[in-house]
């Protein structure tokens, strides 16, 4: 039975669909089959948000993370032009997040063109990736600056130092993390940070921290195979106990009860009442 979704597409646009589709998914899986995947996204995720936060720090850090993957293969016609097409789209990826961190589109957008021009210009792999980074630096510098210049017109300032708590924390969620390591990464103390978040949302940013762990762990209970244990290392918990008793605090079972209840995926052999905590 065709997929109703499609019934809203372009006919036109359908045909490229049908003709790309079954590409797309034996390259997926010759990916799979060789164990040659692509580069972590949660990465990409650390990365593009360090830009978005204007903090360099952060930035220097995820750049220098294992990336444990593969480029993508975006061209035939050779390394340095698919060295160049992965360019635009970081350097895009890039622009974007600095107009989420409050820099004016057109001067992201001015800027990213600036950069991609320059790219044709660059004769090795190694000359196309420095650069790439000196534009993502160079956004996250002016987001730092136009985010020093507008904190203090923001009626509440609070409010601004909480939605950057809630950005780090979103993009750093499968790390152990504190109140105090993102106080420091935000460049606030903890006491402060936990003050303003509060007052602008209500709760503690421990329990937010902790919320969106379970919510995520609600996620993967239902839809993955993975087994309690991974997904509490996964999710940053200090053992799969922890998260049992995080997870039957919050949402009044434990986690191999929830999944019993709700999983649409078995996990082999897993004991699901050991260490449910």
């Amino acid at each position: 039975m065709e997929n109703d979704s499609k019934k809203t597409i372009p006919p036109e646009l359908r045909r490229i669909i049908d003709r790309l589709s079954p590409l797309w998914s034996r390259e997926l899986m010759s990916k799979q089959l060789n164990y040659r995947l692509h580069n972590s996204y949660d990465q990409e995720l650390r990365e593009q948000t360090a830009i978005e936060l204007g903090n360099t720090d952060l930035l220097t850090a995820a750049l220098a993370e294992e990336l444990g993957g593969e480029l993508g293969t975006l061209t035939r016609h050779g390394e340095l032009r698919n060295a160049l097409n992965i360019g635009i789209i970081v350097i895009s990826l890039a622009a974007r997040s600095a107009i989420r961190g409050g820099l004016l589109p057109e001067q992201c957008f001015s800027m990213a063109d600036v950069y991609i021009r320059a790219l044709e210009e660059c004769r090795t792999t190694g000359e196309i990736m420095d650069m790439v980074r000196a534009c993502e630096y160079e956004l996250t510098c002016l987001v730092r600056e136009s985010q020093n210049r507008t904190s203090h017109l923001h009626r509440d300032a609070g409010s601004y130092h909480a939605d950057r708590a809630r950005k780090y924390v979103f993009a750093h969620l499968h790390q152990h993390l504190t109140v105090e390591m993102v106080a420091e990464a935000l460049d606030l103390s903890p006491d402060y940070l936990s003050a303003v978040f509060k007052k602008t949302t209500g709760g503690k940013l421990g329990d937010y921290i902790t919320g969106l762990r379970i919510d995520q762990a609600k996620e993967l209970l239902t839809y993955s195979e993975y087994s309690l244990s991974e997904i509490a290392a996964f999710l940053g918990f200090s053992s799969q106990s922890h998260m049992g008793v995080r997870f039957r605090k919050a949402v009044g079972c434990t986690p191999g009860e929830y999944r019993r209840m709700y999983g649409r995926q078995t996990t082999a052999g897993e004991s699901e009442a050991a260490g449910d905590g």
